[in-house]
């Protein structure tokens, strides 16, 4: 009881009332992996996807043989930093009603949507230096049974609320200042419609959880693609040097609930990865197919996760890391990873790293009534 509660002033503190409906800001998004680091092998975990992300990301990874945090990653995504039109519930979680309008079902996503743009700095030794871009979207997600009924429930909770809202509205009145000053009378209802619904919304308890859990339920299955780009430089000089790395790849997600209670947040997740790489250093250069995969128990706020990645074609090699992962809060993360990483030379993985991750004020999804 105590937390529906919460849920309820949180509602009534987050929401804004639109002329068409009410929006509801995105929390809980994710900080990305950035695919700037995954070209260069150097990132905690290679293998890993993110949900919807934040507006702009910052990661700092302090490797425990090199200097202070030399390897920076700054990403951001285009379509949150374009402050993009409404987004509405279902265009963010990839649903669409039934043809008899009685439920919901999969529908193709928007690529653009999740897209993340990464560039990275990375100091091997103290006289090679690489610069690298990355790109990453994800193409498909499905949702369980279970989860897309979950949404439905949350969709009908939303039109509950309308008319909740509709009738505080009838209480409020005010019709002549509606007409005659449009603004003043939406900031007087805004401040009625707060306090009102702080009391009639006790009865709504389940109304208003539904609709922001629905919001952060993990799909049961998701592919994301992404593609990096890495040129290296020696004796801190930007001529002189054609070493360069580039690689494309792609990362499913099986996500198996534990529990499906109403606010669960706990999963079992697995993971598959298949990369092209190709390195055109001069000495030692290749071209290899990287096959790997992943487990991972998410509790919560922690993620304990463990990747094997084998490496086969111009050389043989394997990356065998553990990792673990802390949400401090909606901004910070803390990543750190130890194991064996590819290379004969110099294959200790052990770092540890921070992700800040901040939001723009146009990251929140619209609900419409209907």
């Amino acid at each position: 009881m105590r937390s529906y509660i919460s849920y309820i002033f949180v509602l009534c503190w987050a929401v804004s009332w639109s002329q068409d409906g009410f929006e509801a800001p995105l929390t809980n998004l994710s900080i990305p992996n950035s695919p700037a680091f995954v070209i260069l092998d150097e990132a905690p975990s290679l293998i890993e996807r993110p949900g919807t992300p934040k507006a702009l990301g910052a990661e700092l990874l302090q490797s425990f043989d090199g200097g202070t945090f030399d390897n920076i990653a700054v990403e951001f995504s285009p379509f949150w930093l374009s402050k993009p039109k409404k987004l509405t519930y279902f265009d963010l979680k990839g649903l669409t009603p039934t043809e008899d309008g009685k439920g919901l079902k999969n529908k193709a996503l928007n690529p653009f949507l999740n897209m993340v743009v990464s560039f990275a700095h990375v100091r091997n030794q103290d006289t090679v230096t690489n610069i690298s871009l990355g790109i990453r979207t994800t193409l498909l997600e499905l949702k369980h049974p279970r989860d897309i009924k979950r949404y439905e429930e949350g969709y009908k909770a939303v039109n509950r609320l309308f008319d909740l809202k509709n009738s505080i509205q009838r209480d409020f009145g005010n019709e002549q200042l509606q007409r005659d000053d449009p603004q003043e009378y939406q900031k007087q209802f805004s401040i009625y419609y707060k306090d009102r619904l702080a009391e009639i919304a006790v009865e709504q308890q389940v109304t208003a959880a539904a609709i922001l859990d629905t919001l952060v339920i993990k799909p049961i299955f998701a592919l994301d693609v992404a593609a990096a780009f890495a040129h290296r430089f020696y004796n801190n000089t930007f001529k002189g040097s054609s070493d360069q790395r580039y690689g494309f790849w792609a990362t499913a997600e099986f996500a198996l609930p534990i529990g499906r209670e109403f606010n669960n947040t706990n999963y079992l997740n697995a993971y598959a990865f298949a990369r092209y790489l190709r390195d055109e250093a001069v000495i030692f250069g290749f071209n290899t197919i990287d096959i790997g995969v992943k487990a991972e128990l998410q509790l919560s706020k922690i993620f304990i996760g463990y990747e094997y990645i084998h490496r086969s074609g111009d050389i043989t090699d394997f990356r065998s890391v553990g990792n673990l992962r802390y949400i401090l809060n909606n901004k910070i993360q803390l990543v750190g990873s130890f194991g064996n990483n590819f290379n004969d030379f110099n294959d200790l993985v052990s770092t540890l790293g921070i992700r800040w991750g901040f939001d723009s004020k146009d990251q929140k999804v619209n609900f419409v009534e209907n």
